[in-house]
């Protein structure tokens, strides 16, 4: 009894934490589909940034690693800002429980979602 009693006290602040989390990255996800549809604002590019910056690190890995990339895009695919966002919304919202337990900024959990995304997406065979 007191067990449960110390369980419920312990788990009972955590509950509205992380509902504020999950406020947050909806938010986060919400400005994110509003700019891309314009090309402009800060989650636009940083998840752009996040992009460009996996796609460089993928085409290094490709290079140096004997092909063991993080995700393979078909041939001459050019991801655009729109593309990554499309991606980090899907994904995010494909495991929206999961992402919530994360504590990061909404920006950083976003490029996860984006790099889970990629992964996803453009599975290498």
């Amino acid at each position: 009894m007191v067990a449960t009693a110390v369980l419920v006290l312990v788990l009972l602040p955590s509950v509205p934490a992380a509902r504020s989390e999950q406020a947050r990255l909806d938010k986060a996800v919400d400005l994110l589909q509003q700019q891309s549809q314009t090309g402009k604002g800060e989650f636009i590019a940083f998840i752009n940034a996040a992009g460009s910056a996996y796609s460089w690190v993928n085409a290094e890995l490709g290079i140096k690693d004997a092909g063991q990339r993080l995700f393979c895009p078909p041939p001459g695919k050019s991801l655009t800002s729109r593309d990554y966002a499309h991606i980090a919304v899907a994904e995010y919202r494909k495991s929206k429980q999961a992402y919530a337990q994360r504590v990061e900024y909404p920006l950083d959990v976003l490029s996860l979602a984006l790099l889970r995304g990629l992964q996803d997406t453009f599975p290498c065979k």
